[in-house]
């Protein structure tokens, strides 16, 4: 008998289902980041207005973040990211802490429904694809692109990214002036990192 969790039918109605609950806003301060729950149609992430460097008040754009499905490995990935990036997980949802999941089969109970980690001014999410959903996979249409603020930060994030990995292009500097690489993660994600010289 395949189980699938009530109204839950791909990753894509989780999130939604997810932020309908609990939006969340990202605050950076000196600290690290904070997450502020929204009600109603309140969302900061959209409404709020900021002064740009020339002194003029404008809306902020919507923020855009990343999903990731995994075959069961997303809580392993996401500890990887965790010590490439830092920073802590704002959500670590199992399946089995999940409303409308009390009936999941065993093996997928500790499998994550939802995780999400903030990575600079944005949020890296992922879960756990369950049946009956089709698998995850791998493909070559996308990549995750990360701005370095130096030069060794970019050395060491495409190093640590590149453990285990393949590397596609070497980390180099190139004719846009910046120090420019592409590699595959062990979990097959494809990632480009990039230093602006100034």
């Amino acid at each position: 008998m395949r189980f699938v969790c009530a109204r839950f039918q791909t990753s894509a109605e989780i999130a939604l289902r997810f932020y309908r609950c609990k939006r969340l806003t990202i605050q950076r301060d000196n600290k690290g980041y904070t997450s502020t729950p929204l009600r109603g149609n309140n969302s900061q992430t959209i409404n709020q207005y900021k002064t740009n460097p020339k002194g003029i008040k404008q809306k902020t754009m919507a923020t855009l973040n990343t999903y990731l499905n995994f075959n069961g490995n997303t809580e392993e990935a996401f500890n990887f990211y965790k010590l490439v990036f830092g920073g802590e997980f704002l959500v670590v949802q199992r399946y089995k802490d999940s409303p409308g999941c009390d009936g999941i089969a065993i093996g997928d109970q500790e499998k994550l429904m939802h995780i999400a980690l903030p990575i600079g001014g944005n949020i890296l999410m992922g879960t756990d694809i369950t049946d009956p959903m089709p698998p995850a996979t791998l493909g070559t249409c996308i990549s995750l692109s990360v701005d370095a603020t130096s030069e060794d930060e970019a050395k060491r994030l495409f190093e640590s990214l590149s453990a285990g990995g393949t590397v596609t292009m070497a980390l180099e500097k190139t004719f846009w002036n910046a120090l420019f690489g592409m590699t595959t993660d062990k979990f097959g994600i494809q990632w480009m990192v990039n230093y602006d010289y100034k």
